[in-house]
């Protein structure tokens, strides 16, 4: 039985096999990581962030209220009629 020789080709050829399906498997589990982070960012992080911007406002329009209350009396007589 003649064993066959691999050419220098052949043997290039596999490695470049290789080295592709290595990216093309890099690239499928690269882009289904990125959709779970867009997924967790517009259903998780977003939401919590608007909730804490809501909560931030609502403090300083009381602490505003508050500074109008105390510090600028209605000085305007009232109107009988």
């Amino acid at each position: 039985m003649i064993l066959k020789r691999r050419t220098r080709n052949r043997i290039l050829d596999s490695l470049h096999k290789g080295v592709v399906l290595t990216c093309v498997g890099v690239t499928l589990c690269g882009c289904v990581v990125l959709g779970f982070r867009a997924y967790r960012y517009f259903t998780v992080t977003r939401p919590q962030h608007k909730l804490k911007e809501i909560e931030e406002n609502k403090h300083l329009l009381r602490e505003g209220a508050e500074f109008i209350d105390s510090t600028l009396p209605d000085s305007t007589p009232e109107l009988k009629l």
